[in-house]
């Protein structure tokens, strides 16, 4: 099977032949780094006010400093799908394959020959949010020798004590909360700035099983459990 990338050259990248330049993975759903767009009909005040509530610029903002006087790099995005989810979680792993090797031992190497790189730990750091955070800590931590930090923001779980709203290893299930003997609530999985729940545990794992069977919906608690579990006799989730 083929896997790729996504690679945002510098400024005067073909005006400097013998520079090399660091990297920064930048680890979304595979979209081009950061949102880069030069097409200003997409700056709109909405465009700009969503950026700014998340603490961002939009794509075309972005591009203009890109091609401006931001100091030069290569952001590189992954295309790393999995049979249950758009994103393999960039590690090795009984159910979606062995991405970490290939992203670490074939992709990057090719990228660094490729695109002048540096091809040292120093010269790679990643980076991402929400999924993207996860798998910019999960490189580092099983790929500590390649690369030399990670910007981590607002990741998946990275501990069962806290998975979501959930203790794996006391709590009876994660759809339930008991505060005591009588009163029992649905576990939020999503919920407002004031703290309105929006999604349940419960309803995400309905609405995830209507999507596909044996783990198939390709959503958010399918891939995780691709990810931390076996498979099953039938080759599917276990």
């Amino acid at each position: 099977m083929t896997i790729g990338a996504t690679v945002l050259l510098p400024k005067g990248f073909d005006e400097h032949p013998n520079a090399r330049y660091p990297t920064v993975y930048a680890l979304s759903h595979g979209d081009v780094p950061f949102g880069f767009d030069t097409d200003p009909a997409t700056d709109t005040p909405r465009a700009r006010a969503q950026a700014a509530d998340g603490g961002l610029k939009t794509g075309y903002q972005f591009a203009q400093e890109w091609q401006g006087d931001l100091p030069r790099f290569v952001a590189i995005t992954f295309e790393q799908f999995s049979p249950y989810f758009f994103e393999s979680y960039v590690l090795n792993s009984a159910n979606n394959g062995p991405w970490g090797d290939a992203i670490t031992k074939e992709l990057m190497p090719y990228l660094e020959k490729k695109f002048r790189l540096i091809d040292q730990p120093y010269g790679r750091i990643t980076e991402g949010a929400s999924t993207g955070g996860w798998e910019s800590l999960a490189l580092l931590l099983h790929y500590p020798d390649m690369f030399g930090g990670a910007w981590t923001f607002n990741p998946d779980p990275i501990d069962f004590s806290r998975y979501q709203l959930t203790d794996v290893y006391k709590d009876a299930n994660m759809f339930e909360f008991r505060f005591n003997d009588w009163q029992v609530a649905d576990r939020p999985f999503r919920r407002t700035r004031e703290g309105q729940p929006g999604l349940s545990v419960r309803d995400l794992s309905k609405l995830e099983a209507m999507l596909g069977s044996k783990g198939r919906g390709y959503y958010q608690l399918a891939i995780w459990q691709s990810t931390y579990g076996p498979v099953g006799e039938d080759g599917y989730l276990n």
